[in-house]
Formats: structure tokens, sequence, C-alpha cells
């Protein structure tokens, strides 16, 4: 026939190869129907429309005109509404020589089987599943060390020397249509699986025993069937190759076990094992499960029986625990550790509502799981008091996902967790050797938490939330991966979200309105943490205490800086001659003063003396751009600025008074003594410019008072009695100068005052050796307004590094550095996302 239009339907890259040879041969694709992300690539690429197999798929192809249907390793089912739209009809391939092997895996089970050829085969979709009329078949023989991925290989070749075979056909003399003689069938499922999960009866023939381990042999693609297995030592190991070799010894027997494979007798031959791994794929030297005149134990009939019957079970649900186990979705409790010995499982009893039970008992624990976990899909582990037990060859828990929005109702998530409950029931467990089969699972760990509806706890869990037969809710914890003070902290969670639940009208109850703290940690929160009201006094200016200190220890040094040092006296005395010189320029309480100047005794001597006219200071640093200074004076409206004379030519623009402290002849004809300027506290002591909402800096003004409470909360933190030496390196501009020289002064420090220049300079010349270690913080940077995916996962897992590793603080990114509405948010909340996830750091 002259060329033809047809819909390619499968998942391999076979149909690939197929699908170039119709287009080759001048014939064209209508579409492809695939799930496979590579065949879709190749399809796009060719122009040809893609489809998804599944629902609607008929409705979807309503209006493609097609000729033929080919279906080339493909398992989706095919519509009847597709097939009828093949105007000459539709051709399947198969991996086998039909009738023989129809169904699945037909050359694992060649192998099996002992076949000497083998085969693929293009038939006619008509009648029963692998049954239509014979178009095109291509047999081989078998070669003598042939594997399921050998196999495989073969079969892929002949296929597409076949197909080719095909379309010369369909171009000629039509198709050569041969029905199959179906007496001759034999059929595998797609949940048959090797008898006894596929374990080593040594009482067999040597060959049966490598041909099981060559039929399952898929090398490194995925084995969806089983591995072979050997039972030593109580341990399950999986097997990779086998070989007989020559001598006899009584079944199970270990005559070597050595790196080079541990060699085992069987009904007539030796058999060498090579390639042991544990059920997690983690290879094991044979030396170490076994010695020389060891007996392996030997399968015996009842014992086969409940493995097969075991795995007949479980392997209905393992495509839906393959999917979870490719791309698990944990939980990362914040306290959790690894393990570090053996589970030490203790246990509490929970309190239940009379109005959960069952189920929705079981649901209610879920939501508290969402809630404690932030996670809007999780997995749990789900343990099912009807797993069977086949310890080593079926897992005891099964991975429950479930999805945990924080809009959901909890009626919504009750439906959604008796879903995945029942799924989880009808299949409650999945073989071991599974994450050995599929490349794609990395690993096999247990969620952080579980349910369980079996006796205990589920191994592997942090935490499980065990549901008795009688009803009574249990939280078990590892104690060696949870201390105990989290445990019970989890536990009052938990019991809060159920009492919430138990409570009406609780079913419409979105899940983000449930309580996340138990009533104990609220009021520690909201009350307790909060509970710092204590006396202080509250009618103390900041100048005044300075000058209660000046009372105090008049000759102690009250600063340095560089070469000059001055008494609590001498500073007093200095300050006051200042303050009357502005008393005189109009300064009074509530008035704003500029303070230009650079790091220096006039600088402290200037701050002092604008608190002690009764005015506030405002900082205006000589290192920020003249620009950013002059909206500092323009917004403020400072009537009078103190500079120094070798900074007044730069001030910027304005219209205020200045006072060159450094210059002013009349300053030394002032009085020494404390100005009475009549401040109270409650009057602003400065006003520091700091980031605003709208990228305009907005002034913050700071009353006395506020800095008197501020000085009480510092006597609590801070070594004082005896003062010590305190080195300030903080511009005005920035509160903690406040500490670095109002406190010390108030509480009579030496202040050494760092200038412009050597404040960020921890020691000239070598260090003094110290008995006390240096700690380590970890500091962000947060000037990075780009975008990018990941600053927050950065934030977080350098936070949990530093916290395992020592550090002593983590410092998260401050608005002052970066523009409003950066990457990072307010430091509060930044703090706490960094303290939810540390034990330790500060």
């Amino acid at each position: 026939m002259s060329g033809f239009s047809c819909v390619v339907m499968g998942n391999e890259s076979l149909l690939i190869q197929c699908a170039d040879h119709v287009l080759q041969g001048g014939n064209r694709i209508a579409a492809v129907v695939t799930r496979n992300p590579d065949i879709r690539a190749w399809a796009v690429h060719q122009g040809i429309p893609v489809e998804a197999p599944g629902e609607g798929l008929g409705d979807r192809l309503a209006s493609v005109e097609f000729d033929w249907l080919f279906s080339i390793a493909n398992l989706s089912v095919i519509p009847q509404a597709v097939l009828d739209r093949a105007k000459h009809g539709a051709i399947n391939f198969h991996d086998g020589p039909l009738p023989k092997h129809a169904g699945l895996n037909a050359p694992v089970w060649a192998i099996l089987q002992g076949e000497k050829r083998h085969g693929v085969t293009w038939h006619m979709i008509e009648g029963g599943i692998d049954e239509g009329d014979i178009v095109k078949q291509k047999l081989f023989d078998l070669g003598p060390n042939e594997t399921a991925l050998t196999l495989n290989t073969r079969c892929y070749e002949a296929a597409m020397e076949s197909f080719a075979e095909l379309l010369a056909d369909m171009r000629g003399p039509g198709l050569k249509r041969v029905p199959q003689d179906l007496s001759q069938r034999s059929y595998h499922a797609r949940l048959d699986r090797p008898a006894a999960a596929a374990r080593l009866d040594f009482t067999q023939p040597a060959e049966a025993l490598v041909a099981l381990v060559a039929a399952l042999d898929h090398g490194t693609y995925w084995n969806p069937l089983s591995c072979p297995k050997v039972e030593t030592g109580g341990r399950v190991l999986l097997v990779s190759q086998a070989t007989i070799e020559s001598g006899s010894a009584t079944p199970g027997e270990v005559v070597e076990a050595t790196p080079a494979g541990l060699v085992v007798g069987t009904a007539t031959a030796l058999v060498r094992l090579t390639g042991l791994r544990d059920t997690h794929g983690q290879p094991v030297c044979p030396s170490t499960v076994a010695r020389t005149g060891d007996r392996l134990p030997l399968l015996d009939a009842a014992v086969a029986q409940a493995l097969t019957d075991a795995l007949a079970q479980v392997a209905p649900g393992e495509d839906a625990w393959r999917r979870c186990l490719r791309a698990p979705q944990a939980i990362d409790l914040p306290s959790a550790t690894t393990a570090s010995g053996p589970a030490e499982w203790r246990k509490t009893a929970v309190q239940v509502p009379s109005a959960l039970a069952g189920d929705r008992l079981l649901a209610a624990a879920a939501a508290w799981v969402a809630r404690i976990s932030g996670k809007s899909e999780f997995d749990l582990a789900y343990r099912d008091a009807a797993t069977p037990q086949a310890p080593g060859y079926l897992s005891t828990w099964v991975p429950m996902r479930l999805s945990a929005a924080g809009g959901t109702p909890f009626s919504a998530f009750h439906e959604q967790c008796t879903e995945a409950l029942g799924k989880a029931r009808r299949h409650p467990a999945f073989a071991l050797d599974l994450v050995a089969r599929d490349p794609a699972i990395k690993s096999l760990s247990a969620p952080q938490i579980g349910l369980s509806q079996a006796a205990e706890f589920i191994e592997g869990c942090v935490v499980t939330v065990q549901l008795g037969a009688d009803g009574h809710l249990t939280l078990w914890h590892d104690a060696t991966r949870l201390p105990d003070e989290a445990a019970a902290q989890l536990v009052q969670r938990l019991q809060s979200v159920l009492e919430a639940l138990g409570q009406e009208p609780s079913w419409a109850t979105p899940l983000a309105r449930l309580p996340i703290l138990s009533p104990t940690e609220r009021a520690q929160v909201l009350y307790g943490w909060n509970n710092t009201a204590c006396d202080y006094e509250r009618h103390t200016c900041v100048h005044q205490f300075f000058e209660a200190q000046v009372q105090r220890t008049p000759q102690a040094t009250a600063v340095v800086f560089e070469g000059t040092a001055l008494t609590y006296a001498e500073l007093n005395a200095r300050a006051n001659r200042v303050a009357h010189r502005l008393r005189g320029l109009g300064v009074r309480p509530g008035t704003l003063v500029g303070l230009y100047a650079s790091r220096s005794l006039e600088l402290l001597i200037g701050a002092l003396a604008i608190q002690k006219a009764g005015g506030a200071y405002v900082p205006l640093d000589p290192a920020y751009p003249a620009d950013r200074v002059a909206l500092y004076i323009e917004d403020s409206g400072a009537p009078v600025i103190v500079s120094q004379s070798t900074l007044v030519a730069s001030l910027p623009t304005h219209q205020a008074q200045v006072l060159v402290i450094d210059q002013d002849a009349q300053i030394a004809a002032q009085p020494d003594s404390n100005p009475d300027s009549g401040v109270q506290s409650s009057d602003i002591a400065y006003m520091i410019y700091t980031s605003g909402s709208t990228g305009r800096p907005k002034g913050v003004m700071v009353e006395h008072r506020n800095v008197a409470n501020f000085f009480r909360g510092m006597d609590d933190r801070i070594r004082h009695d005896p003062p010590g030496v305190w080195l300030a390196v903080t511009s005005l501009s920035f509160d903690i100068s406040v500490l670095e020289l109002f406190y010390t002064l108030a509480r009579g420090f030496k202040l050494v005052l760092s200038s412009d220049e050597n404040r960020a300079l921890v020691s000239s010349g070598r260090a003094p050796i110290s008995a006390q270690k240096m700690d380590f913080s970890l500091y962000y940077w947060g000037n990075d307004d780009g975008a990018g995916p990941k600053k927050y996962e950065l934030l977080l897992e350098g936070a949990k590094f530093a916290d395992q590793h020592g550090f002593c603080a983590v410092w998260t990114p401050e608005r002052h550095f970066h523009a409003f509405g950066g990457p990072y948010p307010n430091p509060s909340v930044t703090g706490a996302a960094v303290a939810a996830v540390t034990q330790s750091i500060g």
C-alpha cells in the first residue's frame, strides 16, 4: 500500500526508533501517545502532536484521522474508542514468541523456564490480551549465559529488524496474518513474581539457581519483578551473579566464603554467588556473612509458600509506593538528630477526646503533623495491624503521602486521609529489594513520624503515634534521636490539636487555624517570656546617669582617645561648658541638634552637651554621602549643628547655626557646672535616621526614659560591678552606640574610643595570648537584591551547619544594609526561622 497515517503509542525508546522508520518511509504520524518525557521531546521536535495516555484519550483523539495504531512497548490500556478510530487496524509489539509467554516480562520467564529459543512478535490487537493474529515474528536462539539484560537487548534489535520487515509488507503485498495456536499459549500477568520472593532453594539443581539469578539480572535498569536472595546469619542478601563450579557438597553447605564469592552446595553441583548486596543495594563481602563449613538455611515448602503469598499480597501496591520512594517528601523535626546507636523507645499516653475515634483520630494526628512540620505535602510512615510478617523481605510500613495546604478544612483533609489509609491497608508493605531494583530510588529511610495501628512503634521513625485496638493513643519516641523534653512538647501539641478537633464545629476548621502551641507553650510565649516588668529609674535622663557616676568616681578615667585621657570630672566639665553655650544658642528640651563630628573626644563631648542643654542629638556621620546628610538636616529642621573646624567646610547647605566645638572662643568662658535645663525623661534624647518603607530614611525619636529602660535591661546582661574597659567602635548613627558610649559612662567604665581609621582594627601587632577560646559566628550580608530561588535555603542550611559545628551565633541580614523589600525580611522573622531549625547557636 502507499504511504499511510498512524498513531504511535508507548513509553520506551524503541518507539522513537520505530517511528523514525515510519517517517523515513514517507508515512505520516498523526499523534504520539506517551508519558515518557524523552519521547515527548522527540515528537515536539518533529512537529508531531503529543497526548498523554489515560482518561479521556478517546475524546482527545476524536478529531485525529489515521489508518493504523502502533502500540510499541506500551503498558497503558488502549481505549476501545481509540482502537475503533484506526481505519485498517491496530498492531502491538510483544517481546516474546507468541503464543508462548504472552503478557509481561516475557524474557525473564523464558530464561526461568529454560527456553532454548526466544523471539519477538508483532500482532493485531484483537480478541484477548496478546491473542490477535501474528503479522511478523522473529525468533532466535538463546545464548549460554543469557540474562534479562542481554535478552532484552536482543529483543530490541529483533524488534527493529522485524518492524522494518513489517513496514515492507505494508508497502508491498500487505500483511501476512497468521492466527495463533492458543493451545500452546502461556501467560504471565503484571503481578506475577518468582516463587518464594526469588529466594534461592539449594535443594534444587545448580542450573535452576543460575537461571533464576540470570533471569532477574537487569543490569542498571529497572527490575520489575524481584532480586534473587539468600539467607545467611539472620540476614537477607541479594545476589547479582551465579555460576556453576565443579565439585559437590550438601545442599546449603558453604565450601568457600571469600571476597571472590560464596560457594554453596546444591542438589547437583557447587554454585558460586557473587555481587552480594543488602536490601538497600549496598555491597556486602561474602567473607563477613559466612564461614567455610556453615550451612545456609534451606527453603522448606511452608516458608516458600508464605513468601510467595506475602509478595502476592503487596505486589499490587508496588507502583504507588515506588513513586513515593523515588521522591520522598520528608519531615524535618527541629530537635531530631541522626541515630547514634540502637533505638531506645519510650512511650507517653495521649488523652483522646470522646468525639475522636478510628480513622478520624488518625486524621487528627496527621493534621498535627501538618501543623508542626509546616509542610504542605509530606510523607508519614503507616504500619497496619495486618501487615504481612516477612522480615528481611517486606517493609513494616508504607509511605502515606498527604497534602495539607493551610486553608484546607479538616473535613477535606479527613477524606484525603481516609483514602490514603484505604490504599495503605490494601497494600500494607512493599518488597525491600525495591530500592535495589529501581535506580531512581536513592535510599530507603522511614519518615521521621509514623502512624501505627500495629502493636507498637515503627522502626526507623523518630516518633510514632500508635492507635491501639482499644482506641487509646500512645506517642512513642526514640530517645537516642529526640530528647525527652522535645517529645513532651510534641505530646502537648498533639493534645492541643486533638482537643481542638474534638470540639464542635471542628469539622470545617481550616488546618491553619489548628493550634500549633500547647497551652503551656502559648502561656510562655505570650506571658512568660514577656513577663519582664521590673522597676527602673524612670525619671532619670541619660546625661543624669553620667552625672551621678561623676559624683561617685570623679577621678576615675572616663574616656581615652588615642593619646588623650579624661577623667569623669574633666569630661563632665568640658561637656557642661559646651552645654551652657548651646543654651545660649537657644537649645531647649525637645530641640533637635545636628552632630556633625568625626570619631573623637569632641563627638562624645558634643553628644553629652546636647543632652545636658536639654536637646536631642541627631547624628550626621561625615562618612555618609553629602546628599544623605543634607536630607537629615532638612528633614529634622535642626536649628543648631555642632561640628568641628576640619569639617565645617564640608557641611551641606543649611540655615542652622553652627557651633564649631573645637574653635568657638565663647565655650571656654562658660561655667563648668551642670546646667539645669528642665529636661524630663519623657523628652527626646536622640533621633537616628533608619531605613524606611518608602526608601526615604525616617527619623526615629528615642526618649530618655526609653534609654533608661534599656540600661536596666543591660544591667542583667553585662557585668558592670566592678566596671571594666570598653572599646567603642560603632557609629553614632546606630543604636548600639548608646550602649557603647552612654551605658558605659553611666556604670563607671573606662571607655576607649576608636578613631574612624582604627575602629575596624582588632589589635596593632601581635595579639596577646589568652586562655579564653575564640568564638566563631556566621554572618549573612543582606546586600543581594537580585533574583534567586534559594536565598532562604542558603540561610537555613548554613544555620544548621553552624549549629552542628560549634559556631556560637548566626547573624541574620539586617535591613539597614540593603534596599527595603530586598531578599530578606525583618531580622526578627529570619531569626525565628533560624531558631526553629537549630538547637545551640545564638
